[in-house]
């Protein structure tokens, strides 16, 4: 019975949109003048953030970014997709 769920699982999930797939979907659709707008606040949140970081003397460097991302794959893979929602939502609220 257990293998037999699990095997439903995975075959739902072949079906179901991640994150990235609704955001490309979004993308098609959305006027471009409230995407645009929806990645210049994500772009100032990540400057402002980065900043803050490095005047509390964090080192933040291209490699230090990419060593942390590797390293904490599982981490920072959920996240995105928690971004993309936020994001996505962000969106949708500009339109309605």
């Amino acid at each position: 019975m257990a293998d037999q769920l699990d095997r439903l699982e995975m075959d739902k999930a072949l079906f179901e949109k991640t994150g990235r797939q609704h955001l490309t979907d979004i993308i098609r659709a959305i006027d471009p003048r409230i995407l645009s707008g929806a990645i210049v606040a994500a772009l100032q949140a990540q400057i402002v953030t980065e900043e803050i970081a490095r005047e509390a003397g964090v080192d933040i460097s291209p490699e230090r970014i990419v060593a942390y991302s590797r390293d904490n794959f599982p981490f920072v893979n959920d996240a995105v997709e928690k971004q993309i929602s936020q994001f996505i939502c962000s969106i949708a609220s500009q339109e309605g």
